[in-house]
């Protein structure tokens, strides 16, 4: 007995070294987790926003079917450039093109949140409403001709021998996260089949 006095304290010891080992496994499973589901979230977000951009483009070809307009109104730029942002103006309740985003410093490719609905949205004015993301979205239009070719940005089918049929649609977002840039992109080719 009188030799068994320490032995019992070494072993609390050793007990509390094993508890505080796993305790701190388990905390760093946890904060691992909590990580991993918000880098999750973050590239959810930036694939929903991509694809909205290509939903946007074919809801606009969609209306103008509807309202009996050319299939590609409003889906062209008479400027070299085919990039665009998309905007939803609340008073038409519609999704329209600008094809000047880098008429804003800066501005016209973020994307931001207005924290009262929920919504993300990129804003063509000086006066920008709700918080700037990390998100960025940009639209790209490119011509496809009745040959199937794809036309560069800035060039235009030939009307008399290869007409335009279609227009292939590129929604790239991008953010930061950890130091570098990533990107969300979504390619979609729309055509005049109607």
């Amino acid at each position: 007995m009188i030799n068994q006095k320490g032995q019992t304290l070494l072993e609390i010891v050793f007990v509390l070294a094993i508890v505080i080992i796993a305790l701190l496994g388990i905390l760093g499973l946890i904060m691992s987790n909590i990580a991993g589901t918000k880098v999750s979230k973050t590239r959810i977000i930036a694939s929903n926003l991509a694809r909205e951009g290509v939903e946007v483009i074919r809801q606009i070809r969609d209306t103008n079917w509807l309202a009996l307009e050319r299939w590609d109104e409003h889906l062209t730029n008479q400027l070299d450039d085919q990039t665009a942002i998309v905007v939803f103006s609340p008073e038409n309740n519609t999704w329209q093109l600008d094809f000047a985003p880098n008429d804003l410093p800066d501005a016209g490719t973020i994307i931001y949140l207005d924290m009262l609905t929920g919504i993300y949205q990129q804003a063509t004015e000086l006066i920008l409403t709700g918080q700037p993301t990390a998100y960025r979205r940009l639209i790209t239009l490119n011509e496809i001709c009745s040959n199937g070719d794809f036309k560069p940005t800035g060039e235009t089918c030939d009307e008399v021998v290869n007409g335009k049929v279609g227009l292939k649609v590129t929604s790239e977002v991008q953010w930061q996260e950890k130091g570098q840039v990533l990107s969300a992109v979504v390619e979609d080719w729309l055509y005049n089949w109607r």
